[in-house]
């Protein structure tokens, strides 16, 4: 929300600008056929002038600012993107080490049983002797 109430103030102060440039320019156009003595011309030019170049520093400005908050936005975008794959490469590896220890525990259990039929049946050949 921080960064589309930024983008908008950036394109209210463009719009700003433009519409002082179409001021400007209108205001140029109807100098031309205006009947002001020439001090008012000059007066009127050097006004324009500043009007103008306030407006084209302004445009930088907003530029500028737009830049700098697409510059953050992609850098916001990119560590998002790192955490979501580091996410994924945990998760891959917690399923690989449960499948090992799934099967470590499968071979101590078939390793226990082959144990206890091994001792089972020694038991039973032992019992045997003994008590025939």
């Amino acid at each position: 929300q921080d960064e589309h109430s930024k983008k908008v103030d950036l394109a209210g102060e463009i719009i700003f600008i433009l519409i002082s440039s179409l001021v400007f320019i209108f205001l140029a156009n109807n100098y031309y056929n205006s009947p002001f003595t020439e001090r008012n011309r000059i007066n009127l030019t050097t006004k324009l002038k500043n009007e103008l170049e306030n407006a084209e520093r302004e445009h930088s400005e907003a530029f500028e600012k737009l830049g700098i908050v697409e510059g953050e936005m992609l850098d916001r975008i990119a560590k998002i993107e790192d955490s979501q794959k580091r996410v994924e490469e945990i998760e891959t590896n917690i399923k690989e080490e449960k499948l090992m220890e799934n099967e470590w525990i499968a071979d101590k259990i078939e390793s226990f049983r082959k144990f206890e039929k091994s001792y089972q049946e020694k038991e039973i050949s032992f019992s045997r002797l003994l008590f025939g």
